[in-house]
């Protein structure tokens, strides 16, 4: 999905693609579709915690598939 798609390029951009593909679990409920586990996934991280809501803005985008109107 668009969102989807979109939220991995906000995650790219800002923590390059080699450290977003060190998500090991994320990417493996990404590719399996399963958008929630893939949400959780990223909040349980070392990065969730550095980076705060926005974290849980990009896992909102994943979760629900949609785009952040903020």
């Amino acid at each position: 999905p668009k969102a989807v798609r979109e939220a991995l390029v906000d995650l790219a951009f800002n923590m390059g693609i080699p450290r977003l593909l060190t998500f090991k679990r994320t990417v493996a409920a990404l590719n399996r579709q399963e958008w929630g586990i893939a949400a959780n996934e990223l909040l349980d991280s070392k990065y969730a915690k550095q980076v705060g809501k926005r974290a849980v803005t990009i896992s909102n985008m994943i979760k629900y598939c949609r785009h952040d109107t903020n």
